[in-house]
């Protein structure tokens, strides 16, 4: 009986800790998201390009070289390269696949596709 409720305990904090993992990268896309709609309004609004890079941190710049903003990538997923987005004065954005990796397994957990022009981008998670 306490090997069985000790297994019990496991799957429990395992599952736990799965929960948590997908917490993260659902906070991650969500932040991303966020940072990508309001530099494309910018965009829209202003006149001014801006850039997105992806690499170990994601980071936004305003123009090629204004960073204003920065944000972690979650230590589980990993962009499988280096991706430089650039956003126009027009808010057009051309179209790409962003892969993300599980840094366990190396294999692709997310495809990030980003639309023609103005559509943003669908995540597609790979089971």
């Amino acid at each position: 009986m306490a090997v069985a409720a000790g297994m019990l305990s496991l799957t429990v904090i395992w599952a736990q800790t799965l929960k948590n993992e997908n917490i993260a990268e659902r906070q991650f896309f969500s932040t991303f998201k966020s940072a990508w709609d309001s530099q494309q309004s910018l965009a829209k609004l202003t006149g001014e390009r801006s850039v997105i890079r992806i690499d170990d941190k994601v980071r936004v710049y305003r123009g090629k070289t204004n960073l204003v903003d920065e944000f972690d990538v979650p230590k589980e997923i990993e962009p499988l390269a280096f991706y430089h987005i650039e956003i126009t004065d027009d808010g057009f954005i051309a179209p790409q696949t962003i892969k993300w990796v599980e840094k366990k397994t190396n294999k692709v957990k997310y495809i990030q596709k980003v639309q023609l022009g103005w559509s943003g981008f669908n995540l597609e998670e790979k089971q």
